[in-house]
């Protein structure tokens, strides 16, 4: 095992796998401390990028916003998150219209709750805000 990733818990309720994110990182809790706090900057600007994106109706400008998100994401263990990208992806793909959109509205109501869930595990790992912050 990985020496203080047992005492990282999952937080299953917004499908964020930190033990198997951590797992990916080395199990060093700096490197995702950095990708935790990057992830909550990165998510608010491509949130909203999604947002204009969604009320102009173009899917192939949010294709590749939903393809960072996921991989963000994916990083951190955000799985539920990235679940919801890539079905939205799919979706803008086969049909740009209601059904994409309505993918992509998901996705958009989702980051939030996850931000806030992956600010609180960012303070977990960091109590003191002892590690640098971006």
């Amino acid at each position: 095992g990985v020496a203080g990733a047992a005492n990282v818990a999952p937080l299953a309720e917004a499908g964020i796998d930190s033990a198997a994110a951590l797992k990916r990182l080395g199990g060093l809790h700096s490197v995702y401390l950095v990708a935790l706090r990057g992830f909550a900057v990165e998510a608010g600007k491509l949130s909203a990028q999604l947002q204009a994106a969604g009320a102009g109706q173009d899917g192939g400008e949010a294709l590749p916003l939903l393809h960072t998100l996921k991989g963000l994401a994916g990083t951190v263990g955000a799985d539920h998150l990235a679940g919801l990208v890539h079905r939205a992806e799919q979706a803008l793909k086969a049909d740009p219209g209601a059904t994409g959109g309505a993918q992509l509205a998901a996705v958009i109501d989702a980051i939030p709750g996850v931000v806030d869930e992956i600010m609180r595990l960012a303070r977990q790992l960091d109590p003191a805000g002892a590690l640098p912050q971006l």
